[in-house]
């Protein structure tokens, strides 16, 4: 019986599924860097549910590099002017979810990033690439959600927090900088970087 060789380019891509730690400005100083891992739980979410624009935006968003797929450098040729920003270019960091939060009855010790990012990451069906670089939602900001770890006991001691949701949310109409609501949603902002 012949045995099914394969080649090389067919094995899955574990790395894809295991973004790298990611870094990004500490809450207590925006000059100061902080390591954050993304949590396992919410990439295994992911994963379960074919959420690949999520997976894609992990790379693009949190770890700041396209997602390791096949032909991804296709990309940077096919759109050079576009650019997408990440967690290390937030802008605004706020403390306090005023909601119920990871089975706590209030999210005091969640920390929100703010990102304006002209474009997004998404899913394309092409034998090329799997992967494509379009314009962000209009009128939305990328937000990242963090628990310190305290609040989380990581296995890593160089991690500072663990991040466990990112999401496009509406933009206020009059400070389009910063969430919807900002100031009903968010316990205290921690620091903003004027545009």
């Amino acid at each position: 019986m012949a045995s099914v060789v394969r080649h090389p380019a067919m094995k899955p891509n574990f790395a894809l599924f295991q973004p790298p730690l990611v870094i990004a400005p500490s809450p207590d100083d925006r000059a100061t860097q902080v390591m954050l891992e993304i949590s396992p739980k919410t990439l295994k979410k992911i994963l379960d549910s074919h959420l690949r624009v999520s997976l894609f935006q992990a790379w693009g968003h949190l770890v700041g590099e396209l997602p390791p797929v096949p032909n991804v450098k296709k990309l940077t040729a096919e759109h050079p002017n576009r650019r997408i920003v990440s967690i290390r270019d937030a802008h605004a960091c706020f403390r306090g979810v005023r909601r119920p939060y990871g089975g706590a009855d209030y999210g005091q010790d969640v920390y929100v990033y703010v990102i304006s990012t002209p474009d997004t990451i998404c899913w394309r069906s092409s034998l090329a690439c799997v992967a494509d670089i379009n314009p962000a939602p209009e009128g939305t900001l990328m937000t990242v959600q963090v628990r310190a770890a305290s609040a989380l006991q990581p296995t890593d001691p160089g991690v500072w927090g663990t991040i466990t949701k990112w999401e496009f949310v509406g933009a206020s109409p009059e400070q389009p900088h910063l969430p919807r609501d900002h100031a009903e949603r968010y316990d205290e902002r921690l620091w903003l970087v004027e545009e």
